[in-house]
């Protein structure tokens, strides 16, 4: 197949400003299947340039190879997922023993029914009668597996079988568009246009595309904020960043108004990311010493760092008084459930009062109280927002173990994803920690309410 020594000697490259490779296995199986059975598979757009850009080399842990550079270059715009397969699953190196995706054998015996596929991801105890296609284009290694197959009882047959997927890879071909004499400006809108069709891109993939530059990568900047959010445990993907992005520029966080961002200078746009970073990291901050949310699995709305931010943007220190503001804030939001279903325009609500909050004295939501019986209706489960308030307000009050007594890191206990014996341990201490406060005169869901 011509497509893979054309990758193989760098005239054929991935832009940094495509998407990952995001295809499932089933994905992979069904283009093979396609191959094999002769079936158009679509075609590719290349982009053909003299232009440098920086390119992919690791693609879903597979390493492209070095190359020297060609004038001009292809730049895939439009078939990144079928060309990753073909090129991956024909060139794969690696352990055999080890799964992986693009690594994939068809099994020369395999069920001749019509509708079940004799391709699948390569296991250990793949028998000889399984023809690896990371040999396919190797003379030598597919020849010293037609001899093994030989020495088997069916062997023949099995080896006219091996040569036949052999000759119908080798000489498929698909059909290719290529672009010319258009630049990276010119460029930009088609990928999106295109893209914005099929296997529908986030406004994130859109913006790093729209805002491509031969000295600015948006994915490079907002990786350096989303490392800073996991140094903390706290989880972010490329549309929270420009979600909290557009809060600091007083923007709408809907789809088309994050789409804006890129009809600004690049300078200007790494000067915001910068602030973006800056005002995450204090929200985080802020989360676990105030609000006991000790890591991302235990916040309640991911919308909630994004107006954290803008709040932590406004001002350098907050007041006592904004600090009780925004915990009221904070607690009020999670058990009431203000930003279920991710509404933009109750987000963007919120984002319009940050500066009342600061300025003057301005509560982000209506005062509703929220008490201990609200409470007891609700199903405890991991993953639920309630649930995590809940949690994060027994942070705040360093809950013990009503076995021994020991303080209970929460992080530690309920981060296995299930409740065994440890979730019922902090079920029970939420409860002795509730009947405590009680005897106090108070509960622990009513100072959410007093909060």
């Amino acid at each position: 197949m011509k497509l893979v020594s054309r990758v193989n000697s760098g005239e054929i490259k991935i832009p940094r400003f495509q998407r990952g490779f995001v295809w499932k296995k089933a994905n992979v199986l069904s283009l093979l299947e396609s191959i094999l059975s002769g079936y158009p598979v679509g075609s590719l757009l290349f982009w053909r340039t003299e232009e440098k850009l920086r390119s992919e080399r690791d693609i879903k842990g597979f390493q492209l190879p070095e190359t020297q550079e060609k004038y001009p270059t292809n730049y895939v715009l439009d078939g990144q997922q079928r060309l990753t397969t073909i090129y991956g699953v024909l060139s794969w190196v690696g352990d055999a023993t080890k799964p992986h995706i693009l690594n994939v054998v068809y099994d020369l015996r395999g069920s001749r029914k019509k509708d079940e596929s004799r391709f699948r991801h390569r296991t250990p105890s793949d028998g000889p009668s399984c023809l690896p296609l990371n040999i396919l284009l190797d003379f030598s290694k597919f020849n010293a597996f037609q001899r093994e197959l030989n020495a088997l009882e069916d062997g023949a047959a099995l080896s006219l079988e091996a040569e036949r997927v052999n000759e119908t890879f080798r000489e498929y071909e698909i059909p290719i568009v290529t672009i010319t004499e258009r630049s990276l400006k010119e460029v930009c809108p088609i990928f999106e246009r295109i893209n914005s069709t099929g296997m529908r891109l986030t406004v994130y993939d859109l913006m790093v595309a729209s805002t491509f530059h031969s000295e600015f990568d948006l994915n490079e900047e907002v990786e350096k904020i989303t490392k800073a959010a996991a140094g903390a445990n706290f989880v972010l993907d490329g549309v929270g960043v420009i979600r909290a992005a557009a809060a600091l520029r007083g923007m709408s966080c809907k789809r088309s108004s994050l789409l804006s961002f890129k009809d600004m200078d690049p300078p200007d746009l790494r000067i915001l990311l910068t602030s973006t970073k800056r005002s995450i990291e204090k929200a985080i901050d802020f989360l676990r010493a105030e609000l006991g949310v000790v890591s991302g699995d235990f916040l309640p709305y991911e919308a909630q760092i994004t107006i954290l931010a803008k709040l932590c943007s406004l001002v350098p220190k907050f007041s006592v008084e904004q600090r009780r503001l925004i915990t009221s804030w904070f607690w009020l939001s999670s058990f009431h459930q203000r930003y279920r279903g991710a509404s933009d325009n109750i987000l963007d609500s919120d984002i319009q009062n940050c500066q009342r909050l600061i300025d003057e004295g301005h509560s982000l939501v209506p005062y509703r109280k929220f008490s201990h019986t609200d409470l007891e209706a609700k199903e405890f489960r991991k993953g639920s927002a309630v649930s995590n308030a809940f949690v994060a307000l027994l942070v705040t009050h360093r809950p013990r173990s009503i076995i021994n007594g020991a303080f209970i890191s929460i992080e530690n206990t309920l981060g296995c994803g299930s409740f065994g014996t440890t979730g019922r341990e902090i079920h029970g201490t939420t409860r002795s920690i509730g009947l405590r406060r009680e005897r106090e005169g108070s509960t622990a869901c009513g100072m959410v309410a007093l909060a």
